[in-house]
């Protein structure tokens, strides 16, 4: 080896560990970054679905308390006592009902009977305490006095903090006074903790404590007390900064690492936000899988350095050795082939040295039965482990490499370039099996070679490995679907408040009809007006179950993974994503239009297009939330065109600014805030149409909203 070879080695040497190094950081840096990426959406899943149980358990807790409210005040001696200041009659008629209430939810903690001054006629959970005027503080009783409202929501009065429901008591349809039903907020909070075990606790500022309430007693955090809270805030109340835990703040307690966040607001009868819920994670087994993945890739990434680099020595030696054989045999020919010649073979294999070198595979094989190899490049070694010669002798041949689930396909394809006369085709992507029995996808360019005849003789191909690309398709869909399985249990939420609702006061009618002996049963006729009420009103669950199973199903099945293409009418997918949906629409005020006028049906994959369209019907809820629309609209339109049919999807939400109407579709861009959005909806949404079923998507603004065209085709799959 001379002293200029030697020179160069070190000097590639140098530059390839270079490179390598730089690659490894680069790698490290990655996973890292996706790591952390990982958990921020796994702990804002949880945040999210923590948020909508908060949310619904207050509406539930709202209507129980609006039901025994109703139950209470259904009986005219009821008003009539409160008319006539009769605290004994009162007594002895509400006293059954506020110990079955007790029964039923044992935080129910305050039954007060006021009159329409504010005066206090009856404390069922103190019946000696009666008399006293109302405190000023009492806000939502003082706006019921006035208005004669049914008003909701937490105050602190004389004796403790509690969510109440305040529901005004007419007499002959004359205002007389108002009934309270409050309920302790320890009902919340353990509610939350049956299905999340987290820490948590309730903060309250200080205006808001009743100067009958002792302060002293309570720990604070800055300046908000705790009024109910786990040990955990206690005995750390003075590491928590409040001004920056809405972004999340960790905390060590107990050589274990907390993330802290108040996700959760808790608002008066005046919709004003009087207390907040915070709540602490334990992430001590998230943190140290990080650390050991994070140790992992580094070991990883260091081993590669070490192997590439060896790899890229032998290399350069093999290089070197093979580049003297080449130079020794150049000059050997050069001495019986012209100069033009010369030219014209180094040029050649200048060119296949781009492939034997490279990641892709350069064939070119006959127009017979199977394919068979007449020249290929030497990296179909790197790629599939077989070596040139295992195909040139005709060992193997490339038809049976090809997977077999694949082969009938990757024929067609064949055929019809042939039948259509093509010069060009690309094939769809398809799997081989490597010499080891490894699958990988494979991206194919094929060309074809004719003689003077114009019959094809040859076919000359590049292949090229796409395996990581299609797995990185499938992590984007997981994480899509991950993004959107917290915005469905809401939808889901929104469906079921209703019949559950329904359920429960019908369930609390009949047992409320037993308990006060409302049939006499020893009498036939009672018997039977007594059997067919029951009848009746299990009928009215047994109807509402049903509707609440079939919403589960939808759910269910929108998860179940199904890649096979079925033959259906997109009305199907859209159906199961109306029933999942219209809950969280008729919460949010929105009313939607369908004109679905197609005829023809498609072979789909319904679980995608159900997708599709419920992450569209999810974004115009967000935006008419985002920028509070009034008089919600969206339309959705379905007709036949050529070859297949439309769907139109529009809404009168604003439209979309126009600077970034051709960045919508792009992965990871979003135009909402960094919680809510992951810029990943429309981009699979892309995909799933024009990738899985060779359609487009296309948006397009309009007067006062925006439209998305989803083109589906009858012979494209």
């Amino acid at each position: 080896m001379t002293n200029n070879t030697k020179k160069v080695k070190l000097a590639l040497l140098v530059l390839i560990s270079t490179i390598l190094l730089l690659a490894g950081i680069s790698i490290v840096y990655y996973q890292y970054h996706n790591i952390l990426k990982d958990e921020s959406l796994a702990l804002e899943v949880e945040h999210n679905n923590i948020h909508n149980l908060y949310e619904n358990s207050l509406q539930q807790l709202k209507h129980e308390l609006t039901t025994y409210s109703n139950i209470s005040l259904s009986s005219d001696e009821v008003s009539a006592a409160v008319y006539q200041n009769d605290r004994e009659s009162l007594l002895k008629l509400t006293k059954p009902l506020f110990k079955l209430f007790k029964e039923n939810n044992t935080h129910i903690s305050i039954m007060t009977f006021r009159m329409h001054d504010g005066i206090t006629l009856l404390r069922l959970h103190k019946p000696n305490m009666f008399g006293d005027a109302l405190h000023p503080s009492r806000k939502g009783i003082l706006k019921t006095n006035k208005e004669h409202t049914y008003q909701s929501g937490f105050e602190v009065g004389k004796l403790k903090g509690a969510y109440r429901v305040i529901t005004p008591i007419f007499h002959k349809h004359r205002y007389v006074g108002s009934l309270e039903l409050g309920v302790e907020p320890e009902y919340i909070l353990n509610l939350l903790k049956q299905i999340y075990p987290l820490e948590y606790a309730l903060l309250i500022e200080p205006t808001n404590i009743s100067a009958s309430i002792s302060s002293d007693t309570l720990a604070k955090i800055e300046d908000f007390y705790l009024f109910k809270s786990d040990p955990f805030f206690i005995e750390n109340n003075n590491n928590i900064n409040l001004q920056h835990v809405n972004e999340g703040i960790r905390i060590s307690y107990k050589n274990h690492p907390y993330i802290v966040s108040d996700d959760l607001r808790i608002y008066d009868t005046d919709n004003r936000v009087i207390a907040k819920i915070l709540i602490a994670k334990d992430i001590n087994i998230l943190v140290k899988k990080t650390d050991r993945l994070i140790k992992n890739a580094f070991l990883f990434t260091i081993l590669l350095i070490l192997i590439l680099g060896g790899l890229s020595h032998l290399s350069f030696n093999y290089f070197i050795n093979k580049l003297n054989f080449s130079q020794r045999q150049l000059e050997t020919f050069n001495e019986s082939l012209g100069e033009e010649i010369i030219k014209q073979t180094h040029e050649q294999n200048t060119l296949l040295s781009l492939f034997d070198k490279g990641d892709s595979v350069l064939f070119k094989w006959n127009n017979d039965e199977y394919w068979s190899i007449e020249s290929i490049s030497d990296s179909v070694t790197r790629l599939m482990g077989y070596t040139p010669d295992d195909f040139l002798s005709k060992k193997v041949q490339y038809a049976s490499c090809i997977h077999p689930d694949d082969i009938e396909t990757v024929t067609e394809e064949v055929k019809h370039a042939l039948d259509a006369k093509l010069d060009f085709f690309t094939h769809e992507p398809y799997r081989i099996l490597s010499k080891e029995g490894e699958i990988k996808w494979i991206h194919d360019n094929t060309t074809l070679v004719r003689d003077t005849q114009g019959h094809v003789t040859h076919f000359v191909g590049v292949i090229s490995d796409i395996s990581e690309v299609r797995q990185k398709d499938q992590q984007l869909m997981h994480q899509s679907r991950l993004a959107q399985m917290g915005e469905l249990i809401s939808m889901i939420a929104h469906q079921w408040r209703q019949p559950l609702g329904a359920i429960s006061a019908t369930a609390i009618a009949l047992k409320i009809k037993i308990d006060l002996e409302k049939y006499d049963l020893s009498k036939e006729d009672e018997r039977e007006i007594c059997l067919r009420d029951f009848k009746c009103e299990l009928d009215k669950i047994e109807d509402l179950t049903q509707t609440l199973t079939s919403t589960i199903t939808d759910f269910r099945n929108f998860y179940q993974p199904n890649k096979h293409y079925t033959m259906m009418n997109i009305h199907e997918p859209l159906t199961k994503v109306l029933n999942i949906i219209q809950g969280s629409f008729i919460s949010n005020k929105i009313t939607l239009v369908q004109e679905l006028t197609h005829t023809l049906e498609l072979k789909l994959l319904g679980n995608e297009i159900m997708q599709v369209v419920l992450n569209i019907f999810k974004n115009a809820q967000d935006n008419f939330q985002i920028k509070e629309t009034k008089d919600r609209e969206m339309l959705m339109q379905s007709y036949d065109i050529e070859n297949g049919i439309e769907l139109k999807i529009c809404d009168n939400g604003g439209g979309i600014d126009e600077t970034i109407l051709d960045k919508v579709f792009d992965p990871y861009f979003s135009t909402k805030n960094d919680k809510n959005g992951t810029g990943l909806g429309l981009y699979m949404s892309k995909i799933i149409i024009e990738e899985h079923h060779k359609g487009s998507l296309r948006v397009i603004n309009t007067d006062n909203g925006v439209c998305f065209y989803i083109s589906l085709y009858t012979s494209e799959i």
